[in-house]
């Protein structure tokens, strides 16, 4: 049943979350910063840092189910001029900083089919991780 594919795919997995789910949930507390509520930088939430980020029910979940959560950023609408603009720009932010990450390793892999690696094993790994990422 556990296999070791299946190693190499919880270990791409938790390591592809603790890069993304600290640049997702930064790019909503930069954002709304940004717009006039500074709730998340106080709260020490606009970090690369993923102890930060994490919530160990949500990381398991994301592990093993494929489905998780990271932990909320807290956001004070009180602080915004225009409340429902401004939050919805943050909460937009998240799922943006995806999009970007997204593209970018796009770009990766299509530089890595157009650069020969020697190494089979390690360049197959990185496309897995790529791939996940």
């Amino acid at each position: 049943m556990f296999g070791l594919n299946w190693i190499w795919m919880t270990i791409i997995r938790i390591v592809t979350l603790i890069l993304c789910f600290p640049i997702h949930e930064s790019a909503h507390a930069w954002v709304a910063y940004k717009l006039g509520d500074p709730t998340g930088k106080e709260k020490g939430r606009i970090s690369l840092n993923p102890l930060k980020h994490m919530d160990v029910v949500g990381l398991l979940m994301m592990i093993f189910l494929g489905v998780g959560y990271a932990k909320p950023v807290p956001i004070n609408l009180n602080r915004f001029k225009k409340p429902k603009l401004y939050c919805a720009l943050s909460a937009l932010a998240g799922p943006a900083s995806n999009i970007l990450l997204a593209l970018l390793t796009y770009g990766i892999i299509k530089l890595l089919t157009i650069i020969p690696i020697n190494m089979h094993v390690i360049s197959d790994m990185l496309i897995a991780f790529l791939l996940y990422f």
